[in-house]
């Protein structure tokens, strides 16, 4: 809650704002999942399903990559992990219904069946459990150790010091928590040795931490007593304090039925091309998403750290910034480009980020970048928002200038 010593701050952290701790890159995580740590074949944790798994997604990940080659125009877009997902969660779907004539999803109740060169994919029963598997090296990936390097925990010291905080992340990872180990998850520990529950909104403290999309130290719990089956959802996602326990609850679970008919994995861990179904369908994630959309409503100043506006369903909440607080806004944007793309970057916008549009609304400028030399700050015509291109170690220094700025 904000004072009028510490005013409220709204915090918008993405993946770029950990990859200076050491954890991978989207590119670094595709490699992962298709491939394995080595790049050889991997060794399978349960008699060789992981090892068919990753077959499957290696061979799937080559038609995508070809696909889009085909299809694209300019540069070719590179499938990432969270295309591999979908495709995967897709071909699940309509294998299901292409094979069983059973009820299904819409697509595949309206075509006749898969395009020629991939019929292998749909009579393949890898499908069924690729999907799993990509979100179990998910969680293997970004719970590995984590050492915080004191300049990140300096810089949410100063933050949390200065401004009352709401912090939503796209990461899995627990930096921000081990940098703020008092920041509010909106977990409650019910019971001793049994993990924490969620609560209400109302009974959050600041600082605040949301993970959008999951956590590695969410996980499920299961016990005996009767009250489970009318107190809690199905597949009720809880708070453990170690990740290994945590992931150890997990298996790999059945996906979740959507409206539309199609399965969709709702789980510990969100990703692909479908998260506004998956966000939308369980708590922590819908709370988290009505909370962040609060926040933003209501507080005027926003830090947007290594995020690179790739959700639209995120994006959506951002575009509306401007509309709400107009002149009042005070936004500064975080992430890290060289000088030579910079320049890159003045002639040629679109080169940015995905979130082009939100930027320019955010800005209100549609040329984003005046053509100058490098600036850092880059401040927009109106002064409201300012573009920080040296990346968030580099800021870690200028904190106490960027909240000057926001609190402005």
């Amino acid at each position: 809650m904000a004072t009028e010593e510490k005013p409220a701050l709204t915090v918008l952290v993405g993946a770029g704002a950990s990859i200076p701790l050491g954890l991978p890159s989207t590119p670094a995580v595709t490699e992962y999942v298709t491939r394995g740590r080595s790049g050889d074949t991997p060794t399978g944790k349960l008699a060789g399903l992981e090892d068919d798994a990753r077959d499957f997604l290696q061979n799937m990940h080559a038609v995508l990559i070809d696909r889009c080659a085909r299809h694209s125009f300019g540069a070719p877009k590179k499938p990432n992990f969270e295309d591999l997902l979908h495709a995967a969660e897709t071909v699940a779907n309509l294998r299901e219904t292409f094979l069983q004539r059973s009820a299904g999803s819409m697509a595949a109740l309206l075509t006749g069946g898969p395009a020629g060169d991939l019929i292998s994919f749909f009579h393949d029963r890898r499908s069924s459990f690729a999907a799993q598997y990509l979100v179990q090296d998910l969680q293997e990936l970004f719970a590995a150790e984590l050492t915080i390097p004191e300049w990140y925990a300096n810089l949410w010291r100063q933050l949390s010091g200065r401004c009352a905080l709401t912090v939503a992340t796209t990461n899995y990872d627990l930096a921000i928590e081990m940098a703020v180990p008092c920041v509010d998850q909106g977990f409650r520990k019910w019971a001793d040795g049994k993990p924490a529950t969620f609560a209400r909104s109302s009974e959050w403290h600041e600082p605040t931490l949301m993970h959008l999309h999951g956590s590695v130290r969410f996980g499920y719990f299961f016990d005996d007593e009767k009250r489970t089956l009318f107190d809690r959802e199905f597949g009720e996602i809880f708070l453990y304090d170690d990740p290994a326990v945590a992931a150890s609850t997990r298996g790999a679970g059945s996906p979740q039925l959507m409206q539309s008919g199609e399965r969709r994995i709702v789980g510990c861990l969100i990703t692909g091309l479908n998260k506004p179904d998956k966000v939308l369908a369980m708590d922590p994630y819908q709370t988290y998403y009505r909370e962040l959309s609060r926040s933003l409503e209501t507080s005027p100043r926003l830090l947007i750290a290594g995020y690179g506006f790739g959700d639209y369903h995120l994006n959506s909440l951002v575009r509306r910034f401007t509309r709400w607080h107009g002149d009042q806004r005070r936004v500064a944007v975080i992430d890290f480009v060289s000088q030579p793309r910079w320049h890159e970057l003045v002639h040629d916008p679109e080169l940015f980020v995905e979130g082009g549009e939100a930027i320019m609304k955010l800005s209100r400028t549609v040329t984003l970048f005046d053509r100058k030399p490098y600036a850092d700050p880059w401040s927009s015509p109106d002064t409201r928002c300012r573009f920080y291109p040296s990346g968030i170690e580099a800021c870690a220094t200028r904190v106490e200038e960027i909240t000057r700025f926001l609190a402005s």
